[in-house]
């Protein structure tokens, strides 16, 4: 379990906030070096089509010009990437500038080197290339087709990955169920839009022959690996740095073309190489996620009981993979994972992953669970309405509650309370109140609804997930704990921050642990030459991986404290008790050491060290989860009138109830979900990346792209379960992406239960006010409806 102290289990205020809030913060583009050029990419306009001829003379010969390139030029400094190392999928070459056909508008085609951004972005006018158009596909449905074009001209199709899946006979179980759902589902692409875009600094050290690279980025050591590979230079010769990061939500985890090429052109030159993305880029090509198509027939008996389901999942991966993650990670990840926190026995999924012209797709912030748990949520609302059962009450029938429990595709929940989630859920929204009073409004003509979702999401990936698809993604952890001479703690940890308050957790962890002030913790990370090789923050996993890593090397460290305390305090090991800076012989504050005393012999006088102890105050740990994952459950709950007239969603009441097992500061998490629940809101209600037949991305700028802000973030009561994992080490579960999983299934429920009277079926995100006010057009309510 956790320590307890002054420390974990508080709400401590976040070391970070003082910085960031006086806006000294060091992020990327606060970072200049002498002598440094910077670079803009002239970008594809064509969705699809076959490049005939690159023309940089005009480019290349002004006079502000220091280098025009396209992928001929690059060719012996980095290397093509392949769509992914293993796994059931059809590899596809890609190269960081295109070079024989572009299949995105946006897609890098050359690169100009100048002074500054603004010039090297007059001079992408200068280049020249002839393009002969080809017919893009900008629909998954579409590109699946036999006569549609095709991407990759040795495909037969455009399918980059079929799988099947099936465990029991859920056709024989579908015959026999009184109530079969059999609906078509649409989620929207969406993207992260973190306030920092994306960015690169690259210096070329000719004398070492080492290459030092500045980004903001979710983990440096796989950048770190995928750039050795790309550029085929030695690890050891490179280094990643990571600064202040403002934003990520998994689309800083992969390694772009622009940051290949940035890396390529600082050799090339031997000067530094700065490239900052502007937003029409970061809306343009950052990793776009979440665009699905998932046809269900899902069966139930008469009691509520699900039997049995059959899913087809249609995954539109975009153009081309990103190096680093894989195309298939979203819809393998939606196919396996849909049956959420429900007991199901019988199912079965195909998956089909296609490629289409567009922006590629990686991961997001929940990866597909806020698609899974949208279908799944829908499902139980149509199964219940079918029915004529209380949603709530399907639900209660179909929780999981008996744990360990081993999913039908072979997850293992290993403990949870899922109905006592469900039912608090209902207690703290006063959920039959809200019954009586929408009945009641109905009347009168206003229109409410309650929905409510419930979802387990997997966190902290471990147990090679990636690792056996040949991706360069560590799963487990490392951290240095040292205690310095001057009784000053410095903890290095392979994981990063991107502002989600990761020092402060890991510091109030440690403190307790070796019982200090927290002040007297500093925690490093975000760097490779200065921390252990690590899996980075990403899937939830900061706390519960970097917290462990963090706990088990404070354990080993006070453990070494005690026994040098204990010799010299002609004690016994288990008798000495750390607290305030100082080592205590158990029972009397007459007898003790503080912290420097105690490194002061382990640094400078190891002659006074037990027999055989090894001189030092300094440990390294590394762990991984025994599992593929760890579970957090959600239970959310929302009700919301909606003005038929326009369409408008109002959100009148919001409460989540979670269980990430013990918490190390509920400011933290609190803070989490409210953010993650705002983001699934965006996708809910207003983001919706719209691609033309042309593959012309419409919203392609913050006016057309809506983001939910402050006066759109509803007040959200929080309420926590503690169900300590029986697999990490103190019991911790991930939590940081359960708000955005959930948010979006909920207000669907709570929409389609306001738009009963009309008739109106929710199957599609976003509810938009157009489309809300398309659902219900022309329908007249019907009173009890």
């Amino acid at each position: 379990m956790l320590p307890s102290g002054r420390y974990v289990g508080q709400r401590v205020p976040r070391w970070e906030d003082r910085r960031f809030v006086e806006g000294r913060g060091r992020y990327l583009d606060d970072l200049s070096l002498p002598d440094q050029v910077e670079v803009a990419f002239a970008r594809s306009p064509y969705a699809h089509a076959r490049i005939r001829r690159i023309d940089l003379q005009a480019a290349r010969s002004h006079p502000e010009a220091i280098g025009v390139y396209a992928w001929e030029d690059l060719r012996d400094l980095l290397r093509p990437y392949w769509t992914m190392p293993r796994g059931p999928i059809r590899q596809a070459r890609v190269t960081p500038l295109a070079s024989e056909k572009v299949r995105w508008v946006g897609e890098p085609v050359a690169v100009v080197v100048a002074r500054d951004r603004y010039v090297a972005e007059d001079l992408c006018e200068l280049v020249t290339v002839e393009y002969e158009p080809l017919a893009p596909v900008v629909d998954a449905l579409e590109a699946m087709k036999p006569d549609s074009p095709r991407l990759y001209e040795e495909w037969p199709d455009n399918v980059v990955s079929h799988q099947t899946f099936q465990a029991g006979n859920p056709e024989a179980e579908l015959r026999g169920c009184a109530v079969v759902v059999r609906k078509r589902f649409r989620s929207n692409r969406v993207t992260a839009v973190p306030l920092e875009g994306r960015g690169v600094l690259a210096r070329w050290d000719p004398r070492e022959e080492t290459l030092t690279v500045w980004m903001g980025h979710q983990d440096v050591h796989l950048a770190r690996a995928v750039l050795s590979e790309i550029l085929g230079l030695p690890l050891s010769r490179i280094r990643v740095v990571s600064p202040d990061v403002g934003g990520a939500f998994g689309i800083k985890l992969p390694i772009y073309p622009e940051e290949m090429v940035v890396c390529a052109l600082s050799r090339l030159l031997g000067r530094p190489v700065k490239w900052v993305q502007d937003r029409r880029e970061s809306l343009l090509g950052d990793t776009h996620a979440r665009e699905a198509v998932v046809d269900v027939e899902a069966g139930f008996d008469a009691a509520g009981k699900l039997r049995a389901m059959r899913i087809h999942v249609i995954s539109d991966a975009g153009a081309y993979a990103v190096a680093g993650r894989g195309p298939i990670i979203e819809g393998s990840m939606l196919a396996r994972e849909l049956p959420g926190p429900y007991d199901l026995r019988h199912y079965a999924y195909t998956l089909d992953v296609v490629m289409t012209n567009k922006a590629p797709v990686a991961v997001y912030r929940g990866v597909a669970i806020p698609v899974s748990t949208f279908v799944m949520e829908r499902v139980m609302d149509l199964a219940a309405d079918a029915l004529q059962m209380d949603p709530a009450e399907i639900r209660r029938r179909n929780l999981i509650r008996t744990f360990p429990y081993a999913t039908v595709t072979g997850h293992v929940y290993d403990a949870g309370q899922y109905l006592e989630g469900l039912e608090k859920l209902l207690e703290l929204v006063d959920y039959g109140r809200w019954r009586a009073e929408q009945a009641r409004l109905r009347e009168q003509g206003r229109y409410l609804g309650v929905g409510i979702c419930c979802l387990v999401d997997a966190t902290a990936r471990g147990g090679g997930f990636y690792g056996r698809l040949g991706l360069k993604a560590a799963t487990q952890e490392g951290c240095i704990l040292r205690v310095d001479p001057s009784g000053g703690i410095i903890a290095a940890l392979g994981t990063t921050t991107q502002g989600q308050g990761l020092h402060t957790a890991l510091a109030q962890l440690i403190a307790d642990t070796l019982g200090v002030p927290l002040e007297r913790v500093t925690v490093v990370m975000g760097d490779t030459a200065t921390t252990p090789y690590g899996g980075g923050a990403w899937a939830s996993r900061g706390a519960v991986a970097g917290g462990a890593v963090a706990l088990l090397a404070a354990r080993r460290l006070r453990e070494k404290i005690q026994h040098i305390a204990a010799h010299l305090l002609e004690a016994a090991p288990e008798d000495i008790e750390l607290a305030e800076g100082r080592a205590f012989v158990r029972g009397t504050t007459a007898r003790s050491l503080s912290l420097e005393e105690i490194a002061h012999t382990a640094y400078f006088v190891a002659v006074d060290l037990p027999a055989r102890m090894e001189p030092g105050l300094e440990v390294m740990v590394h762990w991984e989860p025994e599992i593929p994952a760890t579970f957090a459950y959600t239970a959310q709950a929302m009700v919301v009138e909606v003005q038929p007239e326009t369409g408008a969603v109002n959100i009148l009441k919001y409460v989540v109830v979670e269980d990430c097992g013990p918490i190390i500061n509920p400011g933290l998490v609190d803070g989490q979900l409210r953010g993650g629940i705002l983001q699934g809101l965006g996708q809910a209600l207003y983001e919706d990346l719209v691609y033309d037949a042309q593959g012309q991305l419409l919203t392609s700028t913050l006016l057309d792209y809506l983001l939910p802000g402050f006066c759109e973030a509803p007040e959200v009561e929080i309420h926590h379960l503690s169900t300590p994992s029986t697999r990490t080490v103190g019991g911790l579960r991930g939590m940081a992406e359960s708000g955005t999983a959930g948010a979006p299934a909920v207000l669907a429920n709570a929409v389609a239960d306001a738009l009963k009277p009309f008739g109106a079926e929710v199957t599609a995100l976003p509810l938009s006010p157009a489309r809300v006010a398309e659902l219900i057009r022309g329908q007249k309510p019907t009173k009890g409806g």
